[in-house]
């Protein structure tokens, strides 16, 4: 591929966020309208940008460009009468264009400088209004670990460009596919990786994205839906360098495997809408690394398309939501008040776990058995066995109407996600990069695997027995997050405590930063 670095078309969606920015900084009366006649250009700008883009980076631009023109038009709504009204635009516009340059980039250091535009400017969002000492805190946080990652990055930079003697991303892959791994390069891979699970609040680095909830319900909707991916799809344009090197692969599938099934748990115990949907996208992150830690790239870019269209819609509909489970609560307040484990409330039973096993996994066991359907490669087998895991849940969880309807609802799912999965399998196979041989030692697919059977088989012991040892034992750890959070707020605070400058907690200052958080 030719070097795209200046290619001007290239250069049209970054670009016309940026001069929005510099428009609303000039004329912040008019920064609303300003912020939406570019975000709403957006789309078009993506689709005259597409033949200067490489073919995932075409796909991302166009979530970019559609994310930013559908969040901002919520936000005119959401923050109407905001004095703060203009400040938010202006970096909007500039996280955006942080992203959408990560996206188009073909050459590391703007890629590294674009990512850090990016956290910059979504660290100026999550403090948008009035001071709130939570708000600030948990923005406190995302900075340190944040600027952890850019150093990171910008060493990985340096080793690989030492490997290679450039930065250019194209030359450096081609490189990386014929073999030539210097050890610079396979040090500055694994700074790549370290800083992917950071940027992707993988536990135990997750604190932060759970509490900027904080934040305006759009600013979440960005961060949830967008940025959040940026780490991701990193990894997915730099899929050869990653199987060049199997352990930084390792290292992505190990922490996403644990981030994944612990968050999934603790999501379940969480009583608001919006804590519950930052914990799904720690899990989801998780989902995403183990996928690309397997090699399976177009599913992992399937993930990120879908993860971010849902996860928009979620946040932006949150309202509602919320709502909705209000009414909810109520209606099922005495059952509440008899069970200790919150994600034990509406399990299904042990029997409808095993309906829903036998129905996920019988036909395609039948189908590998009768050679009707053959994986191209062992990436394929282990990517389909972890959605299948993914799916049962999926199944047993359906409303309980009748047996009719429930066999109806779970052999709609059996058929229909497979067949939307190979839709789209068709559609982006050719986009992501190939999987190949899978690049993990066996012992560490078996490993994930596992995993995620334990989590399966845990989730079906506490619908057996919501009121058994397990699920009393593991209830208040997964209450607290497993803890996780508060060791890291603890070391972390010691290094560099946060300035508080919210009225509520600035009579506090003599306290230590952990009793301020709490106390907030």
């Amino acid at each position: 591929m030719p070097d795209q670095s200046f290619a001007p078309l290239a250069w049209l969606l970054p670009g016309a966020f940026v001069v929005g920015a510099l428009l609303v900084r000039g004329r912040p009366q008019s920064a609303w309208t300003i912020g939406a006649r570019i975000t709403l250009a957006a789309p078009v700008l993506a689709l005259l940008a597409s033949p200067a883009l490489a073919p995932v980076a075409r796909v991302m631009a166009f979530l970019i460009a559609g994310l930013g023109a559908v969040t901002l038009r919520f936000s005119t709504r959401y923050l109407d009468g905001e004095a703060d009204g203009p400040r938010y635009v202006q970096w909007f516009l500039l996280a955006l264009a942080g992203a959408a340059l990560v996206t188009v980039s073909r050459d590391l250091v703007i890629t590294g400088l674009a990512w850090t535009l990016t956290s910059l400017a979504l660290h100026q969002l999550l403090t948008v209004g009035p001071a709130r000492a939570a708000a600030e805190i948990a923005a406190h946080k995302k900075f340190l670990l944040s600027r952890v990652a850019d150093l990171a990055v910008a060493s990985a930079i340096i080793c690989i460009a030492v490997a290679y003697g450039t930065t250019d991303i194209a030359r450096v892959l081609a490189a990386a596919s014929a073999g030539d791994v210097p050890t610079t390069a396979t040090a500055g891979t694994l700074l790549l990786a370290g800083a992917i699970i950071l940027r992707s609040a993988q536990l135990p680095f997750h604190g932060w994205l759970i509490q900027v909830m904080e934040a305006p319900t759009p600013v979440s909707a960005l961060l949830h839906a967008g940025i959040i991916n940026l780490g991701a799809y990193v990894a997915i344009s730099l899929a050869p360098l990653f199987v060049a090197v199997p352990t930084a692969l390792t290292l992505l599938a190990l922490t996403g495997l644990v981030s994944a099934t612990l968050a999934a748990l603790v999501m379940r115990t969480r009583g608001s809408v919006k804590g519950a949907l930052a914990w799904s996208t720690c899990a989801q992150m998780g989902f995403v690394l183990v996928e690309i830690g397997f090699g399976a790239f177009d599913l992992a870019l399937l993930h990120i398309v879908a993860h971010g269209a849902y996860k928009a819609n979620a946040f932006l509909a949150s309202g509602s939501g919320v709502q909705t489970a209000a009414q909810q609560t109520h209606a099922r307040l005495p059952l509440r008040a008899t069970t200790p484990l919150s994600l034990a409330a509406q399990v299904p039973s042990l029997g409808r776990w095993i309906t829903a096993t036998v129905l996920v996994v019988v036909p395609v066991a039948a189908s590998l058995a009768s050679g009707t359907w053959q994986p191209e490669n062992p990436s394929t087998l282990l990517s389909t066995a972890v959605v299948m895991l993914a799916i049962i849940p999926a199944i047993a969880q359906l409303p309980v109407r009748s047996g009719t309807a429930t066999l109806r609802g779970g052999l709609g799912i059996v058929l229909g996600l497979p067949a939307l999965y190979a839709i789209w399998h068709v559609v982006l196979a050719p986009i992501a990069p190939p999987a190949g041989a899978l690049p993990l030692p066996t012992w560490i697919a078996a490993l994930v695997i596992a995993g995620f059977t334990t989590a399966l088989a845990t989730q079906a012991i506490v619908a057996r027995a919501p009121q058994g040892r397990l699920a009393r034992g593991l209830y208040p750890h997964a209450l607290a997050g497993f803890h996780l959070d508060a060791v890291f707020t603890r070391l972390t605070f010691r290094i560099w405590p946060p300035t508080i400058t919210a009225p509520a907690v600035r009579q506090r200052r003599e306290r230590s930063p952990l009793r301020i958080e709490r106390a907030a």
